[in-house]
């Protein structure tokens, strides 16, 4: 892949993913797929999807199903062990149970209602995204799914978590870390 700017094209194009309301203004709504999703049925369903959404949710995704954010958020989860943020998923989903992160590689979008919420806006425009950064003693590159992962704790309401059946996921690199030993409950 090319490399610009210390960045592969590919991760520059997913760097914008919390913009796509600004790039795409006649877009009301988009799904946005990594090129390794393999398709098992017809992904025409996931639109309908959309209509789950309650009101004011404006992101889709599936929750993590390895402990990628129990690494990104290492630091945070020793001075905060009663954090609920990388761990293993639980009854109460994002709102009441343990959270896990999101994975982006498949995304819903409700562009239009990025547009129009002022929290949204909030999140992405200002200084809370390095307020957030600091806040979780993230040291990784800020990646759309730690973006996304960090606002969905702050603000769980902006989000509809999806079946994890539109993005199983099937990496096994973290069962070998230091992780391994609670890989399973993910």
């Amino acid at each position: 892949d090319v490399q610009v700017q210390g960045m592969t094209v590919t991760q520059q194009y997913l760097a914008l993913m919390p913009f796509y309301h600004l790039l795409f203004p006649d877009v009301d709504r988009a799904v946005v797929v990594d090129a390794d999703i393999v398709f098992q049925t017809d992904a025409a369903y996931l639109w309908q999807i959309f209509y789950a959404f309650k009101a004011e949710e404006i992101v889709g995704a599936v929750f993590e199903q390895q402990p990628t954010f129990r690494r990104v958020f290492q630091q945070y989860r020793k001075l905060h062990p009663q954090t609920r943020l990388g761990s293993p998923p639980s009854a109460g989903g994002l709102r009441t149970g343990n959270f896990p992160g999101f994975n982006t590689g498949l995304v819903m979008l409700h562009l239009g209602r990025m547009r129009a919420s002022d929290m949204y806006s909030e999140a992405v425009y200002t200084d809370l995204v390095d307020h957030l950064t600091r806040k979780y003693i993230l040291k990784d590159r800020l990646t759309p799914a730690t973006l996304f992962t960090m606002m969905a704790v702050e603000h769980p309401f902006l989000f509809h978590v999806l079946d994890c059946k539109w993005n199983r996921q099937t990496c096994q690199a973290m069962r070998g870390s230091e992780h391994g030993k609670v890989f399973e409950q993910y």
